[in-house]
């Protein structure tokens, strides 16, 4: 048998060429000013009645006289890829139940969230690039196998048994759920929310120690992020602002998107308005998409055919000013 040396060798140029990408422009660059792995410190538990209708940052600025904040907004870089990246922090059990929530930026959308009929509703497309996950779980503080500020860990134990086997206990106490699906112990998804509850029962005072650990940064700038709380009993009675029966949603926390210096990204608490307001509003209304048409900065300047056709930027500021508010 004869092999033609000169097509094996057109053959191996041709297979090269065809994979000269490695995949390492879709993932999001570290970001050196920013840490991989963050400790929040304490936060209070909130009283039903000390809570906001909804959260913004400027909720989060009072400190009690032990220096717990009410609330917490802040970021984490992307890691190096090879260790684990996200925050940390602590409460104090209160002896019975309470909802930790967090939700990263910002929002996140595809048009089958909505039914056959519902036109526009969701049809323009969400933005790609500016949104991630963090995934939510907690337990007691004693349990924590990581360092805060520097290793993310778990809540993990071992004991040997009487045959001398090695068993692992898993003692976790916060399992995430989301309002977008009835799932727990699952991702949330980009940009979506993640509430748990926690029976603190015979535990008054006792420190739990919860973990946001990085699932998907943004790729627009290599930053993902959130904003965080504790409220006094069950998720379910705890939040419930346009997130449904199951608990927290979107719509309790805005302003989570913010620029490196700290300061609430431009927009993006309109974007989050939209969002809600999309929930909220008749199908006719088509807020979301309205807004998009208006703001396209905010939602990509690539919307699909018509979506926007007729559209009247001043017609929508004209019906909703707070939305537009947030961003002229």
């Amino acid at each position: 048998m004869r092999i033609d040396l000169h097509l094996v060798g057109l053959a191996a140029v041709s297979i090269l060429a065809a994979c000269d990408r490695s995949g390492l422009e879709l993932l999001p660059a570290q970001n050196e000013n920013v840490p991989t792995v963050v400790e929040l410190g304490e936060l209070r538990v909130l009283a039903a009645d000390e809570r906001p209708s909804v959260f913004t940052p400027s909720d989060c600025n009072q400190v009690d006289e032990d220096g717990r904040y009410n609330c917490y907004y802040g970021m984490v870089s992307a890691t190096d890829g090879v260790e684990v990246g996200g925050a940390t922090f602590g409460f104090r059990g209160t002896g019975g139940e309470v909802c930790v929530l967090v939700d990263p930026e910002a929002v996140f959308w595809n048009k089958y969230i909505g039914g056959a009929d519902s036109g526009g509703v969701w049809g323009y497309p969400a933005p790609a690039l500016n949104s991630g996950d963090l995934d939510l779980f907690g337990g007691l503080s004693s349990y924590y196998t990581g360092s805060p500020g520097v290793e993310i860990g778990d809540f993990s134990g071992f004991y040997t048994d009487s045959l001398g086997r090695e068993v692992e206990i898993d003692y976790v106490e916060c399992y995430n759920e989301s309002p977008y699906d009835e799932t727990v112990e699952a991702h949330g998804g980009r940009g979506a929310p993640e509430f748990c509850t926690i029976n603190t029962s015979g535990r008054e005072g006792i420190l739990y120690t919860i973990v946001l650990e990085t699932f998907k940064v943004p790729n627009d700038d290599g930053l993902l992020a959130f904003g965080t709380t504790v409220i006094d009993g069950p998720c379910e009675s705890g939040g419930g602002l346009m997130g449904g029966a199951n608990g927290p949603g979107e719509c309790t926390m805005i302003g989570e998107s913010i620029e490196e210096s700290g300061a609430t990204r431009a927009c993006s608490a309109g974007l989050e308005l939209a969002y809600c307001s999309n929930i909220d509003s008749p199908a006719s209304a088509r807020v979301l998409s309205r807004f998009c048409c208006s703001y396209p900065d905010m939602c990509g300047d690539n919307p699909p055919e018509g979506i926007c056709e007729d559209h009247s930027k001043d017609v929508f500021c004209a019906e909703f000013p707070d939305i537009c508010a947030q961003c002229d």
